[in-house]
């Protein structure tokens, strides 16, 4: 029968001019990515746009005929979760198009006006396809027959845009936006008529609401099939409406399952997190009397999307269950179940567990990159770093990743076997441009006590990036041995500036100040890392014996009876420091200081540290002396040793020190000049010029 309807105009043409997507790549003032693949045919003239994982049904070619040869594109936006694709599509010709047809406009006719994506094609596994319609016929034959085509070659991140070459033909894939749904796809043409592209737009961009009238349609309609939408409720109070409607008539497990995930999603989108749970859990239990390939291929998403409502709601017990599940109906359809259930273990701390199904996937799925990544990560935090390296090495030439070479050399690094690491970083093609090879050159050279080449690798790959933390802990942990405090203080400077809101940075240049002797900047970093970003009584204390020597008495008192307020055991060192002059019984009031501070042995030569540079030394002596005794032999313990040996006059310590430091910490037989070097970093400028230095041969 015929009927008439009223339609929106602005649901039946493009909702923007494309042709500023693909020309200036943005849209409505979102800045986009685009890229743009090697050029596909196009033999029949048609292009079928498909769910990457639907086999039960075959998709229709789009409404347009194309051209022979056509360029496939991607634009991306970034979102909080990353870049999402935004638009898809092929590229004709270069010319812009004068105008936008919405395809599939004439079977959409009945619901336009009450669905904007009546005329979209549905995605419901979240990664479509684009390709020629007999191509499309040859992926669908294999879908249903094998293990899925794109196995092993693309991840189920939501960010896929890659183009594919498989049984001698040529497919763009795309992630659609943020997932299943139903999306538009439009037309260009010239103003003489000929075809520059086609786009399919993922609902990603929000356009200007837009009143250009409503058009009276008449269209053929079967009442018996037509859904009609309430224009009074939302989008997804329809969805919800239209598949409870659904079940209501739906017996086959194949059909429960479509309506159960498809409701599931309408809850999920509106944040009713328990339904869509509920509905999720109700397609999974369908999904098991399922044994069609193509309707279980599509089922992956009703697991991950309640996997993902248990991962908020933190029970993780609940999503390990339902992973395991979705292996046991079928493990050779769905990648991301493996991967999921094994982020779920790791981040559980079963690594065994976690080993266990990564050798798994990776037995299953030997050609598939992602399921040798998961794989060598699981083996990494077991400590199998040999089994690890063989999976990175396999990466790195069989899928010619070759920034898994990196990976392997940290493994042998583990190992302790340094040649096959840098074998590994030698074989990189592009070696000299990557940070990471310059930093694992560095870190071999820091594991063979070659500071020198150490400092270098590792300064060339902090150029090379900035923003490269192992790099820059690798240059302050160098900086630090070789006592260059002034070049430890701008590394963490650089940190702060990269780590705002981390401890790190702001502690690192507080301790580095304090041996330098520079108070004001030592208490303004340990006051900032109090109030701002970890209330810990330890920076308190510090803080206050900083500032009683900066002049600030004010926040130095503060400091003081906050940690009496607390009962604090800092408060027994941070007053000991600030009011050493007027104890009387100076030994008894240290030896109560180090009873109650025994447990933090970091603050207590710390507080060496500050006593030695407000020339309080005999204590400053006594605490390390006291570190010495319980084998706290860090090199900062020994460092402070020397200069204290220094500050008294005592050579023969100074050089007793000083050898046990070269000999043990940086790089035994080092040349005359280099230990001189580091002996001078020890020395006051009187010193220098006392002739010690010449006694190092």
């Amino acid at each position: 029968m015929k009927t008439t309807v009223k339609i929106p105009k602005s649901r039946m043409i493009a909702p923007i001019d494309f042709g500023e997507v693909l020309t200036a790549h943005c849209a409505c003032g979102v800045k986009l990515s685009y890229t743009e693949y090697a050029f596909m045919q196009f033999e029949s003239k048609r292009v079928t746009l498909f769910d990457a994982y639907a086999s039960a049904h075959r998709y229709r070619p789009l409404d347009v005929e194309c051209g022979v040869v056509a360029f496939p594109f991607y634009c991306g936006c970034m979102t909080d979760s990353g870049e999402r694709v935004a638009y898809c599509g092929l590229r004709f010709c270069e010319e812009r198009a004068a105008s936008w047809k919405l395809l599939g406009l004439e079977s959409a006719l009945g619901l336009l006006n009450v669905d904007a994506t009546a005329a979209g094609v549905s995605i419901t596994s979240g990664v479509c396809c684009i390709a020629d319609e007999q191509a499309y016929d040859v992926y669908r034959k294999h879908l249903q027959d094998e293990v899925h085509p794109l196995a092993g070659l693309i991840v189920l991140n939501g960010q896929t845009h890659t183009a594919v070459e498989l049984y001698g033909k040529k497919y763009a894939v795309f992630s659609t936006g943020w997932g299943d749904g139903k999306y538009n796809c439009y037309a260009g043409f010239t103003a003489d008529g000929r075809l520059t592209a086609v786009i399919a737009d993922f609902g990603m961009i929000d356009y200007p609401a837009t009143d250009d009238g409503i058009a009276e349609v008449e269209v053929e309609t079967d009442a018996a099939d037509l859904y009609v939408y309430d224009p009074t409720k939302t989008e997804s109070e329809n969805n919800i409406m239209r598949w409870t409607a659904a079940l209501e008539k739906a017996f086959d497990p194949a059909a429960r399952l479509r309506a159960y995930s498809r409701r599931g999603y309408a809850y999920h989108s509106v944040k009713n997190t328990d339904a869509a749970l509920a509905d999720y859990i109700s397609a999974v239990k369908c999904s098991k009397q399922v044994t069609d390939r193509g309707e279980l291929s599509r089922a992956w998403s009703v697991y991950d999307n309640a996997a993902e409502i248990y991962c908020e709601r933190s029970d993780y017990e609940s999503a390990i269950r339902l992973m395991n599940d979705a292996l046991e109906v079928n493990d050779s359809l769905y990648s991301g179940a493996f991967v999921r259930l094994i982020d779920l273990y790791r981040l559980t701390k079963r690594t065994d567990k976690a080993t266990e199904i990564a050798e798994r996937m990776q037995s299953r799925r030997p050609d598939d990159p992602v399921a040798n990544m998961k794989y060598a990560e699981c083996c990494v935090d077991a400590a199998d770093y040999k089994t690890a390296a063989d999976m990175y090495e396999r990466l790195a030439s069989k899928f010619m990743l070759y920034e898994n070479l990196f990976d392997e050399a940290s493994c042998y690094i583990e190992l302790g076997d340094y040649a096959q690491a840098e074998n590994a970083l030698e074989r990189h093609p592009a070696k000299e441009n990557y940070e990471q090879y310059w930093y694992y050159k560095a870190y071999i050279a820091y594991k063979k006590r070659d500071f020198r080449a150490a400092l270098d690798n590792a300064e060339m790959s902090h150029e090379l990036d900035k923003e490269y933390m192992p790099a820059l802990y690798l240059l302050i942990d160098i900086e630090s041995l070789l006592q260059e405090y002034h070049a430890v203080a701008r590394y963490a400077e650089e940190y702060k500036r990269l780590r705002p809101e981390n401890e790190y940075g702001y502690n690192v240049c507080a301790e580095a100040h304090l041996m330098l002797g520079n108070f004001s900047e030592c208490a303004r970093n340990y006051c900032y890392l109090y109030d701002k970003i970890k209330q810990d009584d330890k920076y308190a204390a510090l803080g206050a014996l900083a500032c009683s020597k900066s002049g600030d008495k004010k926040r130095r008192t503060e400091m003081l009876r906050t940690l009496k307020r607390k009962r604090s055991m800092y408060y027994y060192g941070a007053m000991y420091g600030v009011y050493i002059l007027k104890f009387r019984e100076l030994d008894s009031a240290l030896d109560k200081v180090v009873y109650n501070l025994q447990s933090d042995k970091d603050f207590i030569l710390l507080l060496a540290v500050y006593l030695f540079q407000i020339n309080v030394i005999l204590p400053a002596t006594h605490l390390v002396g006291e570190l010495s005794k319980d084998n706290y032999r860090s090199f900062e313990v020994v460092a402070q040793q020397i200069r204290i040996a220094e500050k008294i006059g005592d050579k023969k310590q100074f050089f007793k020190f000083l050898d046990y430091y070269v000999d043990h910490y940086i790089a035994e037989d080092m040349p005359a000049q280099d230990k001189r070097i580091i002996a001078e970093r020890f020395m006051s400028p009187a010193r220098k010029h006392s002739g010690w230095l010449s006694e190092i041969k």
